[in-house]
């Protein structure tokens, strides 16, 4: 969150390069080194490398790093946006449905009518969508998503239209886990005792959905599983970036930014130990993703 804070301070050093006073550019240079700024091509002042040092274009690798971060970031929102709205959507569709049939049933065995065959079509519509969902849960995730990024490549010329659409499909693909455990636990608790105290006292079955199993009951899970989402965002485009299929070395992303510095690794010709940052940094988000995640199961259990 600082890298990304820090690309958002400083927007003008995109375009800074960082030069001996020979105007030669220093290339994987420490920081704090007196240098000479080339601010654009027609003014320079007197100062010193920059947080991180510079990377091998002779720029800010601070501000590399944590635009990249910013663009990771802004693409992992569309994965758990998605992720949100048809992960909640489809299990409330689901369990509500599955408590409504029981309550139906209830009242068939006490002699009342039944009115089920006027929502035959409502019926319909949600075996689909579960059967739909079951299908997506039992096929291998990675296969699918080798499938949506070969697909979109092929298909979409710019880099951004292309990763948006891979990172939909992402939390599209990430939702049938979350789904059932929704579903379960609104046919666990549509017994409990509170749940038909607050269903006597004339609350309807949708605000005892929302309100008290999806708030009160589910959120450690829901924001668990959200954050998972994102780290695997985050990770999945790095992959996907670096073997040239995403967002390009054009882009700042954390995956161009590996691929642009591939030939500088540890044990290649020239390689330098500042170029393993990104991948430091992939480190530090999964180990604070799986914290959270650990979190928030802890409040769950609790």
């Amino acid at each position: 969150m600082l890298f990304a804070l820090y690309s958002i301070s400083f927007p003008a050093e995109e375009t800074n390069r960082y030069r001996n006073h020979k105007g030669q550019l220093l290339r994987w240079s420490s920081s704090h080194i007196p240098c000479v700024i080339e601010i654009d091509y027609d003014n320079s002042i007197e100062g010193f490398t920059p947080l991180l040092g510079t990377d091998k274009n002779g720029m800010n690798y601070a501000y590399s790093l944590s635009k990249s971060i910013v663009t990771n970031m802004s693409l992992s929102l569309l994965s758990v946006i998605t992720f949100i709205i048809i992960a909640i959507s489809s299990a409330i569709f689901i369990g509500y449905d599955t408590q409504h049939r029981r309550m139906k049933k209830s009242t068939n065995r006490n002699g009342h009518s039944s009115r089920w065959n006027r929502n035959n079509i409502g019926v319909i519509m949600r075996y689909i969508v579960e059967s739909g969902i079951r299908t997506l849960h039992a096929i291998p995730q990675l296969l699918l998503l080798i499938i949506v990024v070969v697909v979109s490549y092929r298909s979409l010329e710019n880099d951004l239209m292309r990763m948006g659409t891979i990172m939909i499909f992402i939390g599209i693909l990430s939702t049938p886990k979350l789904i059932f455990l929704i579903v379960d636990r609104i046919n666990i608790m549509e017994g409990d005792d509170f749940i038909n105290a607050a269903r006597a006292s004339g609350l309807p079955d949708s605000k005892i959905i929302f309100k008290h199993i999806l708030f009160y009951d589910s959120s450690p899970v829901i924001f668990a599983q959200i954050i998972y989402v994102m780290v695997q965002a985050i990770m999945l485009e790095t992959v996907i970036s670096f073997l040239g299929y995403g967002m390009g070395i054009a882009h700042s992303s954390i995956g161009g930014l590996i691929a642009q510095y591939r030939s500088d690794l540890p044990g290649t010709v020239g390689g330098n130990m500042m170029a393993l940052y990104p991948m430091m940094l992939l480190l530090l988000i999964a180990l604070a993703g799986n914290t959270l995640t650990r979190s928030f199961m802890e409040m769950r259990s609790d």
